[in-house]
């Protein structure tokens, strides 16, 4: 378990905590997913512009956990530029690839309901 742990806070996953290039507001949103987690407090807005089926742009913001923060900043990086049709499809095992991380069930919920987040926004996109 303390392997799992050290990786969680490994210095690349703070970095992407601290310097998410993607955390902020976005003007002209398509589409703004707006989710609390109530059962860890975990806080997380996606906002994003799709374009022809594209999404063009997203940022987030929110409050939580560094594995939660963490996620949506490699989840935004993973997703801009490809069609909504293929974002939708992304799966729990997806999820961890994209992550990268080896983590417990618990945590994997984590970063499954970050995904549902976006997806529940993408799914009530302004067309």
């Amino acid at each position: 378990m303390a392997i799992k742990e050290q990786s969680l806070y490994d210095p690349s996953m703070m970095k992407l905590y601290r310097e998410a290039k993607h955390r902020g507001p976005l003007e002209g949103a398509t589409f703004v997913s707006d989710v609390k987690n109530p059962s860890c407090g975990d806080h997380v807005i996606f906002s994003g512009i799709v374009e022809g089926g594209i999404l063009t742009e997203i940022k987030f913001s929110g409050e939580g956990s560094i594995l939660s923060q963490a996620f949506a900043e490699r989840l935004c990086n993973e997703i801009v530029g490809k069609p909504v049709e293929d974002i939708m499809k992304l799966s729990e095992e997806d999820a961890k690839r994209i992550l990268g991380l080896e983590l417990g069930l618990t945590r994997q919920k984590t970063i499954f309901w970050v995904l549902s987040v976006l997806h529940a926004g993408l799914k009530n996109e302004k067309k």
